[in-house]
Formats: structure tokens, sequence, C-alpha cells
């Protein structure tokens, strides 16, 4: 069964926004943990609009087997992941004025930076995966880094966003073949950003996706269920239907 991976960011975006303690990261992660999460995310983005260092640290107390880090590739973030040690980190792409992360790392102009620092950090230890396109092209780029246990997690921003039913189709399409070539390669495979229940249903029947990704939906229904049973609700989505 696919694993599930719940996003603290719109949590703490909701914190942010009075400024206080509340709602406290910690116990949503300890409820996530209660509602069947397999992994505690959190975006320390540089600008830190959401998730604060004292956040990762503390999560990194509770749930430390558990907790993936997204960062950009910065050297500032690198030198804060190396000194936390969190069980995985995401490199990620950010944009200054981006509402969200829109798209996956550039494997062309960045491909030298984003293979020395999963270097770095899988040399300390740390598990490394690279938020990508879920492009053939930019799997097989991951590939050649030539570096064994490096995963990748494929941006589903292009399926959440699609307006018909044919976009829709062809972005799954899409995204199913990035998987099954990376599951060929052996390179451990995510998706995320943008995903609901609808989106982790549709694609609970790929058996070469072995994590889920959600942040904003389970976020957003936890306000009115609470959030061991959002999350408990999204795990039952990822189950493959029989």
């Amino acid at each position: 069964m696919a694993q599930l991976g719940v996003k603290l960011d719109h949590v703490a975006t909701l914190r942010q926004v009075r400024g206080g303690g509340e709602p406290n990261l910690a116990a949503a992660a300890v409820l996530a943990e209660m509602g069947g999460a397999d992994w505690i995310i959190a975006h320390l983005r540089e600008d830190r609009r959401h998730i604060q260092e004292r956040d990762v640290s503390a999560l990194q107390q509770i749930v430390a087997s558990k907790l993936t880090i997204e960062i950009s590739l910065a050297e500032r973030m690198l030198k804060f992941a190396l000194e936390l040690r969190p069980a995985r980190v995401t490199l990620v792409p950010e944009q200054p004025m981006e509402l969200t992360t829109e798209g996956g790392l550039d494997l062309i102009g960045k491909r030298e930076q984003a293979a020395q620092a999963a270097t770095t950090l899988r040399q300390a230890g740390i598990a490394v995966t690279l938020l990508i396109q879920p492009l053939v092209d930019d799997v097989r780029t991951c590939h050649r880094m030539g570096q064994a246990g490096l995963g990748v997690e494929l941006n589903a921003t292009g399926y959440a966003a699609a307006k018909t039913p044919a976009d829709r189709q062809a972005w799954a399409e899409q995204i199913a073949n990035a998987a099954r070539l990376a599951s060929k390669l052996g390179i451990p495979t995510q998706i995320g950003h943008g995903l609901t229940v609808d989106a982790v249903r549709a694609f609970a029947g790929v058996a070469d996706i072995a994590q889920y990704n959600v942040g904003h939906v389970i976020a957003a229904r936890a306000i009115l269920v609470g959030m061991e049973q959002a999350v408990r609700e999204m795990k039952a989505a990822a189950a493959p239907r029989s």
C-alpha cells in the first residue's frame, strides 16, 4: 500500500495570519500520525511565509523518523538541513512571488547544483528526493545522476489545474508514464502538489507510485472534521480498490 505524507504548511499559514501559536504544528503532527500519516512534511521556504525554523526543530523532536523537510537549493537552506538532519529532504524550486510551488527543479540549468546538493545530504545520512516535472526525460536525467536510492516526487500541479476531462486524462497518463519509468529504473517515486481526495483515488491504481503527499486539502478538511479524521479519509483514498 502506498504511503501518505501530510504537509503542514497550510496549518502554519493559518497560524501566521495572527502571528500567535495556534494552531499548534506539533499537535497537528501527532494527530496526523494518529490518522495514519506515514510522513510529516514541512516546507521551510526562504521567505518563511509559513513554516519557521522553530517548527521543523520541534517536529524533529516529535516525529524524527518520519520528518521530511522541503527546501530550495540555496546554500543556507542546505546548511540548515545538515544541522537539523531530518529523515528526508526534498529539494524543490522556489520563486519569490509564487503562491505555491509551481513546477519541478530545472534539471537542465541546475542539474549539477541539484546533484551536488543531493550528494552532500546523502553523505550526511539524509535520504533525498527531487521534485520534478512528470516527464520521462526528467526521470531519465535523475537516473543519469547515478545516485542509488535518490527519489523523485512528480509535481501534479498540471493535473490539478486541468480545465477539461481530456486535459486531465492527458496529465494522468503523463504522470503514470513517468512513474512507470522511475519504478523500472529503481527510483522511489512520490507524487504531490495540488492533490485532492479525488485525485488520490484516481492514481491509487498506479502501483508505481509509492507515496502521496497532500497538504492544503487535508488542512481544509481538518477545519471541518479534525486533523485525525481528515488524514484517515485521505489514507483510505490512497488504498487501491479491489
